[in-house]
């Protein structure tokens, strides 16, 4: 295999489906499955990897054509970075079973198009670093954050927020970027 990231769609959706590629050894090299076209997440990586599965500390599935997050997911317990950024979400939930990854401290949803923030993400009591830029949230409801006592910073620059909600997600004892 290259020493490159993903160099094509073609390329990984070939190799998720017959003998696994490096690129696919998510959190054990620094290559991932990004930009790779995806619209299934393989199960050949949670097999691949479920002897290390404790080792895996980010997974990356970002710019891929992921139509919602498997629970699967779970099957890392020591994840510690979850990033699926511009994915077209058409289901905006994240499975329920993402409260188990209590070892979570950053996820990126940005550019997937959401309408709301996804309520289990507030089941996330790890969580240090939120991004949601990029997406078409209006109405931030400031309540369901006071629960992340552990969350730093929040990202929801590029969102057509209303002053309202600008006005309340402000007064949270966090970093929050807007523009």
């Amino acid at each position: 295999m290259g020493g490159g990231p993903c160099s094509g769609q073609r390329h990984c959706r070939r190799a998720a489906r017959a003998a696994p590629c490096e690129e696919l050894l998510c959190g054990l090299t620094p290559r991932t499955p990004s930009s790779c076209g995806l619209y299934k997440v393989p199960d050949a990586i949670f097999f691949l990897l479920k002897e290390v599965a404790d080792e895996v500390h980010s997974v990356d599935f970002s710019h891929n054509d992921l139509p919602r997050m498997v629970s699967k997911i779970t099957k890392f317990p020591q994840l510690q970075v979850l990033r699926l950024c511009h994915n077209p979400f058409v289901r905006p939930e994240l499975p329920v079973e993402l409260a188990a990854l209590t070892n979570l401290q950053e996820i990126d949803l940005s550019g997937c198009g959401l309408a709301e923030l996804p309520p289990q993400l507030f089941a996330l009591q790890s969580l240090q670093q939120l991004r949601a830029a990029d997406n078409k949230l209006v109405e931030v409801d400031k309540e369901p954050f006071r629960v992340l006592v552990q969350l730093r910073r929040l990202d929801l620059a590029g969102n057509p927020l209303s002053p309202r909600t600008v006005l309340e997600l402000s007064t949270l004892p966090f970093s929050l970027t807007l523009n």
